[in-house]
């Protein structure tokens, strides 16, 4: 799975911060779905996309724009407005300088986890050396 280190980096940030202490952080894991109701608020980080181009003739470095997604999860018990303000937590925690894209999806409810979701995009500048491809 691309963007792993940026994830991985994103959700040790996230895991340090004391205002978020009730939330379990988890990576995505791909092609596995396994429907679950879940009793704790989740946030479930994967890539969301990446596009890169070429940044000279001569190279084959790129550099472009990568996005990661954050589904939170909170159960119906807890109420729709604790989505939306743990969700504003995180975004707050995860701010960085390179972050230039931030989108938030409307309040959605998922019947099979028993959920409110709530769904981030974060976007920021991405370089791939060629050397480390």
């Amino acid at each position: 799975m691309y963007l792993n280190d940026e994830i991985d980096e994103l959700i040790n940030a996230l895991k340090s911060k004391s205002g978020l202490g009730e939330i379990t952080f988890l990576k995505a894991f791909p092609y596995a779905k396994k429907p679950t109701r879940l009793e704790r608020k989740c946030a479930v980080l994967s890539p969301n996309s990446i596009s890169l181009e070429s940044i000279s003739v001569d190279n084959d470095d790129l550099y472009g724009m990568a996005e990661i997604r954050i589904d939170l999860f909170s159960p119906f018990r807890l109420g729709s407005p604790v989505v939306f303000d743990d969700m504003q937590k995180i975004i707050n925690s995860a701010m960085r300088s390179d972050i230039g894209k931030i989108s938030i999806s409307p309040l959605s409810k998922d019947e099979i986890t028993e959920c409110y979701c709530v769904t981030a995009i974060l976007g920021f500048g991405y370089y791939q050396n060629a050397e480390d491809s």
